[in-house]
């Protein structure tokens, strides 16, 4: 049987590791979970740290918002040095085209002072916010300076004779796929070392909360829903930014005349205002309520890329008007789908609301609301958020014809297609459209692709999927995707 290594990105590196790890060595694999701790600098005191976890997410330093070609490829020169010889002929092309079209990180000569190159991000920068800093946390220097998490991943299967399979929760998702991209468009066939790929809850297509054109939809959307699930005006004192926020936004919204009682521009709800809203809040939150702060920096995570203060992040590469344009990241995984790695993927389908409001309070309180609240309370919050928020069509903001074909099946529902899935009309997890997160929804599944399926986990919200102490949890979904790979493996 097969040697193994397990990575976790984003979320799902908080679940249990031996529970991902018997599931895959159920076929009497021997299974170990990553580590990056011969390519990490001193290991950070907080967060997701440890054995299987493959993307950094802590409030030290987070790679989370780092573009995907730079956190997967790290120098480039270096790669090539690194991996070069182990490159099809093809797959040099494809890494010289990868480099420029992404030519704003890797300049050729004197680069502009307003432009950011890969280097950069091995410096900590705020985004947006005093509570993101984000950066690589690979070493600097040494064998292995400036590693992305391609070299980790290789450099793991190959010093130990082993293969990676990759498990991505949400943008971790996308991040694994492109990985997996990476191995099988730019190596050759001797030299790869991803085995499979798992998706959970991820934007595979993209998702309209990454859609700078549709950014004022948005911010209309959220307004809804966070005011209802604050229950303005009903903000405590000692919450004194939020309120302060709150009040802020309500009162903009009401000035429609000026002091001469003249009709004056009418206030303009958009995303930055959401996020101001939100940093208030977080700055509100204390320490001693890490689930509330997790929830909040989860929907600020959402909204970072369609802020004003533009800053080119991992939100950049998720913009669903990149399927139409092979250049992007999106647009080179619905143009070269896999051929060897096996795939499948989680999907989420619980549009409600509920978990944006009971999460961040005690089990005693949130066993009280379930009881108690109406449950179509939540639903005219989430109901509007996804015809405002997450229906693109609507607005007719599409412009090439997959982006156009996806938001339109939002809008129908998928059924009978290559995806073997069948979803009803409008649905999603509260920050993805749910046909966005499955594979092959727009039908370009190879013939001969090592595809597991798309497993639809109905119950659970983008928020409720990724924990595994809950009955929606996406884990059990994980665990029996795990067993089929394998099972395919064996």
């Amino acid at each position: 049987m097969g040697r193994y290594t397990l990575w976790c990105l984003n979320r799902a590196a908080r679940w249990n590791q031996q529970r991902l790890i018997g599931a895959l060595a159920a076929a009497s694999h021997a299974v170990r979970a990553g580590s990056r701790a011969r390519f990490d600098r001193t290991p950070l005191g907080d967060g997701l740290t440890g054995d299987g976890v493959l993307m950094h997410e802590e409030l030290a330093c987070d790679e989370y918002f780092v573009p995907i070609v730079v956190k997967c490829v790290g120098d480039p020169d270096h790669f090539l040095q690194r991996f070069g010889a182990g490159m099809s002929a093809e797959g040099r092309a494809r890494f010289e085209a990868l480099r420029a079209d992404f030519a704003q990180f890797y300049p050729q000569g004197e680069r502009p002072a307003h432009v950011r190159d890969w280097r950069e991000y091995w410096k900590p920068f705020a985004i947006n916010s005093a509570f993101w800093h984000v950066g690589m946390f690979t070493r600097t220097d040494g064998p292995h300076g400036h590693a992305g998490l391609y070299e980790i991943v290789a450099r793991e299967a190959h010093d130990n004779g082993e293969r990676a399979v990759l498990i991505g929760y949400s943008q971790g998702g996308v991040v694994a796929r492109f990985l997996a991209w990476m191995d099988e468009q730019l190596m050759a066939p001797e030299q790869r070392s991803i085995a499979g790929v798992i998706t959970v809850q991820a934007p595979n297509h993209g998702t309209p909360l990454a859609d700078g054109a549709n950014a004022d939809n948005v911010g209309v959307g959220l307004l809804g829903a966070i005011t209802g699930l604050l229950g303005y005006p009903i903000v405590p004192p000692e919450n004194s930014r939020t309120r302060a926020a709150t009040d802020a936004l309500v009162a903009g919204m009401l000035q429609v005349h000026d002091p001469q009682g003249r009709p004056a521009t009418p206030f303009h709800f958009g995303v930055g205002a959401v996020c101001a809203l939100l940093d208030a809040m977080i700055a509100d939150t204390p320490r001693r309520q890490p689930e509330k702060t997790d929830v909040l920096r989860t929907c600020r995570k959402w909204l970072t890329g369609l802020s004003p203060a533009k800053t080119v992040t991992a939100f950049t590469d998720l913009d669903p008007r990149g399927l139409d344009d092979p250049h992007t990241i999106l647009g080179r995984l619905v143009e070269a789908p896999h051929q060897q790695v096996l795939h499948g993927a989680v999907v989420g389908g619980d549009p409600s609301a509920e978990d944006l409001l009971v999460q961040e309070r005690p089990w005693w309180q949130r066993w009280l609301i379930r009881l108690l609240v109406n449950p179509g309370y939540f639903a005219d919050v989430g109901r509007p958020f996804a015809r405002i928020a997450l229906d693109e069509a609507a607005a007719h903001i599409p412009q090439g014809p997959r982006h156009a074909q996806l938001a339109q099946l939002y809008r129908t529902g998928l059924a009978g297609s290559a995806a073997e899935l069948s979803l009803p009309p409008f649905a999603h997890d509260f920050a993805i459209p749910s046909v966005s997160q499955a594979f092959y929804a727009l039908g370009q599944r190879p013939r001969d692709a090592p595809f597991l399926g798309n497993r639809l986990n109905a119950k659970a919200t983008h928020i409720s999927g990724s924990d595994p102490g809950v009955a929606a949890s996406d884990l059990p979904y994980v665990e029996d995707l795990l067993r089929d790979l394998g099972e395919r493996l064996a």
